[in-house]
């Protein structure tokens, strides 16, 4: 059973090589080759998010692959969309560091 109290963020919602339709939640021009979970993790700290690591979590629709999964504790300032937006946007920053 799902916890009401936070948002559940997947990699596979920023990868550029997945369509919408196998996940991708951001535009192409947000996405980035292959996130991983200790990135959005450091994007998580970055955002002063309050969250959490399940490292053997996997996205549903992909339920063979490990991704990981990142359990935010959610803002009254954002819904799950901008979240993943705020997150994509710093996750870009990232690599382009």
């Amino acid at each position: 059973m799902r916890n009401k109290k936070q948002i559940h963020i997947y990699p596979i919602y920023f990868d550029i090589s997945r369509s919408r339709e196998q996940g991708r939640r951001v535009p192409r021009k947000l996405a980035v080759q292959t996130p991983s979970i200790n990135e959005l993790e450091q994007v998580a700290s970055n955002l002063d998010l309050n969250y959490e690591i399940n490292a053997e979590a996997k996205y549903p629709r992909f339920h063979w692959v490990p991704t990981g999964l990142l359990l935010i504790k959610k803002v009254e300032d954002f819904n799950k969309n901008v979240l993943i937006k705020k997150i994509a946007t710093q996750l870009k920053r990232l690599r382009t560091k």
